[in-house]
């Protein structure tokens, strides 16, 4: 009877984890497809096991397992850790391995204080770290983790009682701000160089600022790549105040990171650049955005125009009157309003400036919505057009100057999509020419977020020096393929003209990228054009 009890205990205990067995797939894929992060991570775990009928496949793995742990399941942003140092699904990562594993201690999971201590004991940032192991093991110990108490007492460290669960430190930014000071130091920090720190000189004291390597920065990479050209001058530069777990402490606290493409007047040189010679300030904007001003005939960039107390009685607001210029000359006049600002809470804080300056154009007919340059302050009466740009037929050589240009980049192309344009830069009499090729989906403001081989998108100049034609790039967004490029950019021409009444031309271009853009300024010396200026605005 008793053995009949046993037996019959066991197929009660076996059946309903048969019929598990049988059914649990479709409804973890159901529930994982609906946004159930515990399914999400499930599925996760058996791809990479193939477990339950499914097919061992760690790129399913690592699929499902970011889905998780961007819904914030920490056991999968544990196991996306793993992934990225075991090289299931994923190459080899240290970096992105500790980005998740801290996520998870953020996120109040003792599992990922664990991995933390694990990561110090065993890669660290230049090395193992056992110093840091121990604060990390202690901190999980401290949560009831027995395997973390073990790899602590194994390391020479002390018992200790279980305390209360740790709150939740989860990363977040709690604002912005922005930095004006010269470059003391660059340092790695972080796994395999993943983030460098800035040491900044701000009003004689020091400023530190994490910051990453992103290839979409072309400032910040110019830095990163030759740190000794910037060492001593000045930069200015955004950041976000963020909270999160320290590094070296285990503890909540705030830090300051870089802002990304905030970068501007990298040496006091770029900033002299476009002085202009006409008398009286100069605020220039261009399609509503508002790039910065000469004050005193020197440039002075946007964000130290609103942000920095020096130029407090400077700083640009809505109602200013000013001139409206497009590709036909003077329209009107027009009467700018307040600056757009994103986050209405710092208003009373940083002033008009957040993010983005834009502002509304208007006139007495309404708001003025064409693309225009648009000068105020009190040297805005000068005239930025005094010659025009004008548009070309194209013709066999231009095109054999563009097809000539990608050969040498080794792409392959026989009939490109052409715009030509002739201006008298620098008004010597002699026309230079602007040729624009690009095989871009037109029309279109909105780019691709991944490169495609086929894409191009170049600006060259041509110019005649001793009688002989010379070709040069402006600008160009080549197939990554040949260039290790990853964001696509669409470059246009879209005005030419003398923002700082020295006499010469100004070229402004208009580059968009996915979800983002910029419009860039570029002086035109001795025969070459050389940009200057970078305002960009997206995510």
């Amino acid at each position: 009877m008793i053995l009949r009890l046993i037996v019959l205990s066991c197929l009660l205990w076996l059946s309903p984890n048969l019929a598990l067995s049988a059914t649990s797939l479709a409804e973890v894929q159901k529930a994982a497809l609906s946004g159930d992060a515990s399914a999400a991570n499930r599925l996760g775990v058996w791809y990479e096991k193939g477990q339950n009928g499914l097919p061992k496949d760690p790129t399913q793995a690592v699929s499902w397992y970011r889905k998780a742990a961007k819904l914030g399941n920490i056991l999968a942003m544990h196991n996306l850790g793993d992934c990225y140092l075991q090289q299931v699904g994923v190459a080899y990562d240290p970096a992105q391995a500790y980005a998740w594993y801290k996520m998870a201690a953020e996120a109040g999971g003792a599992i990922g204080y664990e991995d933390l201590g694990n990561f110090f004991k065993n890669i660290g940032f230049d090395g193992p770290d056992i110093a840091k192991a121990k604060t990390w093991y202690a901190a999980a110990a401290r949560q009831g983790r027995k395997s973390a108490q073990e790899k602590l007492l194994a390391l020479g460290g002390p018992r200790l009682t279980k305390g209360k669960p740790l709150a939740p430190c989860r990363r977040q930014e709690l604002g912005k701000g922005t930095l004006q000071g010269t470059l003391l130091a660059l340092s790695d920090y972080g796994p395999k160089n993943s983030r460098k720190l800035l040491t900044l000189n701000v009003q004689g004291k020091k400023e530190t600022l994490l910051a990453s390597n992103d290839a979409r920065d072309e400032a910040l990479s110019s830095l990163l790549a030759e740190p000794s050209a910037f060492l001593g001058k000045e930069l200015h530069l955004g950041f976000v105040e963020v909270q999160g777990l320290d590094d070296d402490t285990a503890v909540c606290s705030t830090h300051r990171e870089y802002l990304e493409h905030s970068l501007n007047s990298m040496t006091k040189a770029a900033k002299t650049e476009l002085s202009g010679q006409t008398k009286g300030d100069i605020y220039i904007a261009y399609d509503s955005l508002l790039l910065g001003a000469f004050i005193n005939k020197t440039w002075v960039d946007v964000q130290s125009l609103q942000n920095d107390p020096k130029y407090h009685a400077k700083r640009l607001w809505g109602g200013h009157s000013g001139r409206i210029y497009t590709e036909k000359g003077f329209v009107g006049e027009g009467i700018m309003g307040a600056l757009f600002n994103e986050h209405p809470e710092e208003y009373a804080n940083h002033g008009p400036l957040a993010e983005f300056p834009f502002f509304s154009l208007h006139t007495p007919q309404g708001e003025f919505e064409e693309e225009c340059l648009f000068i105020t302050g009190s040297g805005q009466n000068f005239n930025p057009l005094p010659r025009t740009m004008r548009r070309i037929d194209d013709n066999e050589h231009f095109s054999a100057a563009i097809c000539s240009y990608l050969a040498q980049q080794g792409i392959t192309e026989n009939k490109p999509h052409n715009e030509v344009f002739a201006v008298d830069l620098d008004g010597d009499g002699q026309d230079e020419y602007l040729i624009t090729a690009r095989n871009f989906p037109e029309p279109g403001l909105y780019m691709p977020g991944h490169g495609q081989e086929t894409l191009y998108s170049v600006v060259l100049l041509e110019t005649q020096k001793n009688g002989v034609r010379v070709v040069e790039p402006v600008i160009s967004y080549l197939c990554p393929k040949l260039q290790g490029e990853t964001i696509p950019t669409k470059h246009q021409i879209k005005l030419c003209a003398d923002v700082n009444a020295d006499g010469t031309l100004e070229l402004i271009i208009f580059s968009s990228i996915h979800e983002g853009a910029s419009l860039q300024i570029f002086n035109y010396q001795n025969g070459h054009l050389r940009c200057v200026l970078t305002e960009g605005w997206g995510v």
